[in-house]
């Protein structure tokens, strides 16, 4: 029996919920019907509301889409009433709220035909006025291709701007590629490629050439200009922020700055690999110059600094094995001559001469090169100091000191009789003071003396002289 009444309760209710429905239905229909008859006699603005009214609480899809229509032509129908008005301003506002394309073309026709009748009357900007609100309002406007293509006729026929016809051609290209009006606009484009370049010269400031090439990559984009004189001036904007980079030690950015500066003029190779090499060829020469004052770790960092601008350069490589391999040779040279500084030191000079050449050999020091010639003066004086000495004091400027000596006997003798002259020859003894002789040369006459004095030093063979005659006789 429950069973029953539960039945009977459900069947009472799906009833009830159709009955509702359809007194709904019927209640939104004639709502809908009532906003229909006041839009019939045309009175849009009472429909409009009705209209509002009605969709804040329409359950009925398809009444809801009959009402936006609707409401939509009552909009359209008052655009219509502006414009046959000339209020305009109201009528935008209205085409927008219709939200038709009856309405925006509409609208549109109203601003081509002022635009034209302001052009007749030669008001020029307020026509650029009204073709204005057409691509900015209506931008779908089968008028709007027209607008841009006259604009940009005029900015480079009459204004004479480059630049200012340059974005609208861009929103002609973006929105209507190949239209008539965009292949017409760009065939009088074409020959501005020189402007291109300039306005992209023009962006360019002391720091960087980015602004440059941002401009140049989106004007790339569009069918204007030789694309090969873009590219071109691409590629030396590039070169020119490596240049700068380099000058701010910034090497790995200018590298590859050089290849998209390469990129986009492969003519331009040699030519930029030749810049690229001497760069790094740069670095090789400070660091030779370094090896010059002996810092080889310096050397090594500077060589080491070209491979950030020629990855693996082989010069550096080189450069840098002939640095490591010197620095080997300076190290054995070094120990070398400390052995031989020991044998010197003990008087055996044989012995340490021939570790002072290898030391020279492997890295020539000046004062390697001296050590060796001091101590073969050594070894020579050793054998026969009294030979080497008179030696040095007779190859001294080739004979100088002899052939002055002479000289001098041979003066004395023209004011003296002969046997009157006597020399005593060279004499030659030690002297206080390590690898120091004394050598002498006396002159005697009747009336005077001559006493010639000088010092040897056999290990550099220096010669001092001891008093002022010996000073003169070696005068030049």
């Amino acid at each position: 029996m429950g069973s029953n009444l539960l039945k009977k309760a459900k069947r009472f209710y799906n009833l009830y919920l159709i009955l509702f429905i359809l007194l709904t239905t019927a209640c939104e229909r004639n709502k809908l019907a009532t906003a229909e008859s006041i839009y019939k006699r045309r009175k849009f603005i009472s429909a409009i509301n009705l209209y509002d009214n009605f969709l804040k609480f329409a359950q009925n899809g398809a009444y809801k889409t009959e009402a936006q229509l609707s409401r939509s032509d009552s909009y359209y129908e008052l655009t219509k009433l502006a414009v046959e008005k000339e209020n305009y301003i109201l009528a935008e506002r209205l085409s927008v709220l219709a939200n038709s394309k009856k309405a925006d073309k509409l609208l549109a026709e109203a601003y081509y035909r002022l635009a034209e009748d302001q052009f007749n009357n030669s008001n020029i900007d307020e026509g650029w006025n009204y073709f204005r609100k057409i691509v900015e309002f209506i931008p779908t406007s089968v008028y709007v291709p027209e607008i841009l293509f006259r604009r940009i006729k005029y900015d480079l026929e009459i204004a004479q701007d480059y630049s200012a016809a340059l974005p609208n051609y861009m929103e002609l290209y973006q929105h209507f590629p190949d239209n008539q009006f965009e292949l017409s606009a760009r065939k009088m484009l074409d020959k501005f490629t020189l402007s291109i370049v300039a306005d992209a010269y023009a962006l360019r400031d002391s720091t960087t050439a980015d602004r440059a090439l941002e401009f140049l990559f989106e004007i790339e984009q569009y069918p204007i200009g030789k694309h090969k004189d873009i590219y071109i001036t691409i590629s030396h904007l590039y070169e020119e922020k490596a240049d700068l980079d380099i000058r701010f030690e910034k090497y790995g950015e200018a590298r590859n700055e050089f290849q998209l500066a390469i990129k986009y003029h492969l003519d331009g190779t040699d030519r930029i690999n030749e810049k690229i090499e001497n760069y790094a060829e740069d670095f090789i020469s400070r660091g030779d110059e370094m090896v010059g004052y002996r810092k080889f770790n310096n050397a090594i960092s500077l060589y080491k600094m070209a491979y950030e601008i020629i990855p693996d350069y082989v010069p550096a490589t080189i450069k840098i094995n002939e640095v490591i391999d010197n620095i080997d040779a300076v190290k054995q040279a070094q120990v070398l001559v400390e052995k031989g500084n020991i044998f010197e030191n003990s008087r055996e000079f044989s012995k340490a001469l021939p570790l002072y050449e290898e030391a020279y050999g492997l890295d020539p020091l000046s004062e390697y090169r001296d050590r060796i010639y001091f101590t073969k003066n050594m070894i020579s004086a050793e054998k026969n100091p009294i030979e080497f000495v008179s030696k040095i004091i007779l190859d001294y400027q080739n004979g100088l000191m002899d052939k002055r000596i002479n000289k001098k006997i041979e003066y004395l003798q023209t004011q003296y009789e002969d046997e009157d002259v006597q020399g005593s020859d060279w004499k030659i003894m030690r002297s206080t003071g390590r690898f120091k002789y004394e050598v002498r040369y006396d002159i005697f006459t009747p009336n005077r003396d001559f006493f010639y004095v000088w010092q040897v030093n056999v290990k550099d063979k220096s010669i001092k002289p001891l008093n002022k005659l010996s000073e003169e006789l070696m005068e030049k």
